[in-house]
């Protein structure tokens, strides 16, 4: 952990995380008593925290979620088996996640019209995509990828099942950004095709040890 904070990405990322407080606080006197925190299942808010606590509390959280992350990332013991690339995609998802919660919090806030249907698909399709890339390139470890008892105990088993989940995650990606523009269902569709490119490596990958592999 301490060469970690030695670490010049880790650091940036680090900073970036830090932004949602700025922006909090330029925000700060503007926003409401009460801020929405939690969507329903159609993307309407259903829950309501204090502005303090929207504004500073939930990136304070993020920002332990994210040295957390980072800590268990080096640790691992079979961290040479990871991939650079996906490995940086992985540190950075929380901090850019930070940014944008703060920012869809704070204009959702100040603007209750606008319709978050559209645009929160979309990252999360954009999210699956990268990811879906570089799943292949990674390597057995306890950190990242499709973590299994059949993945961790085989070699082959763990790159054939990262290979076919690659592909699993980039359909459902491009799926979801498809979906955002048909408004209605997305939701439930975009819950279906995160569960579709879970379950199918899952199943693959059983199916996989039961043949020996």
């Amino acid at each position: 952990m301490k060469n970690l904070f030695k670490n010049r990405s880790f650091i940036i990322q680090l900073v970036v995380c830090l932004i949602p407080f700025i922006i909090g606080a330029v925000f700060y006197n503007k926003m409401p008593d009460q801020v929405a925190t939690h969507f329903d299942f159609n993307f309407h808010p259903d829950d309501y925290s204090s502005r303090e606590f929207a504004l500073f509390g939930i990136p304070a959280v993020m920002v332990g979620l994210f040295i957390l992350c980072a800590g268990l990332l080096e640790v691992d013991p079979k961290k040479r088996g990871m991939d650079g690339r996906l490995k940086s995609i992985t540190r950075w998802v929380i901090p850019i996640l930070s940014v944008f919660i703060q920012c869809v919090t704070i204009s959702f806030a100040l603007d209750s019209s606008i319709n978050l249907t559209r645009f929160i698909p979309v990252l999360i399709g954009i999210l699956f995509v990268l990811m879906g890339n570089y799943l292949p390139k990674c390597r057995q470890n306890y950190t990242m990828g499709i973590k299994l008892p059949w993945t961790l105990n085989s070699e082959e088993n763990w790159d054939r099942t990262h290979r076919f989940g690659g592909k699993m995650f980039v359909i459902s990606g491009l799926c979801m950004i498809v979906a955002s523009f048909f408004g209605g269902y997305v939701s439930g569709v975009m819950f279906a095709l995160a569960l579709i490119a879970c379950f199918i490596p899952t199943i693959y990958s059983y199916w996989l040890y039961k043949k020996g592999i």
